[in-house]
């Protein structure tokens, strides 16, 4: 894999301005769309640019324009890979030694640290949440003669402890593919993981199989280490053993 590349935040204003680039969004008019500001730093892998943004809609999507089914889990194992075996430290927290037997992969963990160091994208701090956050992008490819752009919005998203990419019906499903393998290959080429800690509200993690069966969890990484320890309704911390 390519060492993803940074680009400055005045390329793509440029490009926003269309001083070098005609920029079209597929089957969405520009005027449709209110593009608020670049919340961190873009990186290019493949001659696509990723860009973390705040944008907004115009007339708001409904549910029914939402395609939330690409993952991290299936893109590796599309390619045969596991997370367990391309990163150690990720695999020491996935052990299954004292830890709630789960139908997640637990990914969004590792995704949501890569995102943070890798597009200096920090979402707002708040004590306590119903889930990870959910990061917004724009991903901008290009016609072989680089001429020629198109943006594609999407999110990338959690459940239940693992990875999900959200596109808008925006985008049809073949640059939805283009743009999920740029993006997860973006993530596992890039070296780096920022560290966070978040407390969890267990309320969204109730189903049967879920990582944490409704209770409160802290998880994060910190000290080279990813951790969810389960907070009890008694307020007292059971420290679980992934070594």
């Amino acid at each position: 894999m390519t060492k993803p590349d940074r680009i400055r935040s005045g390329f793509l204003m440029n490009a926003y301005r269309l001083k070098k680039y005609r920029l079209f969004m597929n089957c969405v008019l520009l005027e449709e769309m209110a593009l608020y500001g670049v919340a961190g730093e873009p990186a290019c892998i493949d001659n696509i640019i990723i860009i973390p943004a705040f944008y907004e809609f115009f007339p708001e999507l409904e549910e029914s324009d939402i395609d939330s089914d690409i993952s991290l889990e299936e893109y590796l194992n599309s390619n045969g890979d596991r997370l367990t075996e391309i990163c150690p430290r990720f695999a020491r927290f996935f052990k299954e030694e004292g830890f709630v037997n789960s139908s997640s992969s637990g990914d969004a963990i590792w995704v949501h640290a890569k995102i943070l160091d890798l597009f200096q994208y920090y979402p707002p701090t708040i004590d306590w949440r119903y889930g990870l956050p959910d990061f917004s992008f724009l991903a901008v490819t290009f016609n072989d003669s680089r001429e020629l752009a198109s943006a594609h919005p999407f999110s990338c998203i959690e459940y239940n402890l693992q990875s999900y990419l959200e596109f808008s019906c925006f985008t049809d499903l073949k640059h939805q593919s283009i743009v999920s393998s740029a993006f997860w290959k973006l993530l596992l080429a890039y070296p780096g993981l920022g560290t966070f800690e978040q407390k969890i509200q267990g309320n969204c993690y109730d189903d049967y199989g879920s990582i944490s069966m409704g209770s409160n969890f802290i998880t994060g990484y910190q000290n080279d280490t990813f951790y969810l320890d389960i907070v009890w309704e008694y307020n007292d911390i059971l420290f679980l053993d992934f070594e």
